[in-house]
């Protein structure tokens, strides 16, 4: 058991835009690493869809916290779409994050609450329309269950 730890655990990362889930606009090609030390993701551009493309971002997941940084990215805007953001989906079946917050001191983009669900095995993180430069960064606090490793 990890119990309250996302160290470890599988994590799979893609980047997903739609106003329509069954038709989305961009389908990222997802990466699956076992969470440990230091950043385990670092997208970059996977080529455009609909004329929409990954930001560049490092993603650093640690016990209980989310990490995202644009410091190698151009001054821009995300596509202003009903999603358009993050997903990041764990095997497992029961709740593995209980509930997620945006840690206001170490975000300097205007994340709102509701930009965050959570649902089973599955957290969704919308930053549709914002603007982003290299110095925005996001931090987002999570609540983790007691669930067997996957």
């Amino acid at each position: 058991m990890a119990g309250g730890s996302l160290e470890g655990r599988t994590v799979t990362f893609r980047v997903l835009a739609f106003d329509d889930p069954a038709y989305p606009l961009f389908t990222g090609h997802g990466r699956t690493v076992k969470i440990g030390d230091g950043v385990e993701f670092g997208l970059s551009p996977e080529g455009a869809q609909n004329f929409v493309d990954v930001v560049p971002v490092e993603v650093n997941i640690s016990e209980t916290r989310i990490e995202l940084d644009y410091a190698n990215t151009q001054q821009g805007r995300f596509l202003a779409a009903e999603f358009n953001g993050y997903e990041l989906s764990f095997p497992t079946e029961c709740a593995l994050i209980l509930s997620a917050s945006v840690d206001g001191g170490a975000t300097n983009l205007p994340l709102a609450p509701k930009a965050l669900t959570v649902e089973p095995g599955r957290l969704l993180i919308n930053v549709e329309g914002l603007a982003h430069t290299e110095a925005s960064r996001m931090a987002i606090d999570v609540e983790v269950g007691d669930c067997p490793l996957s």
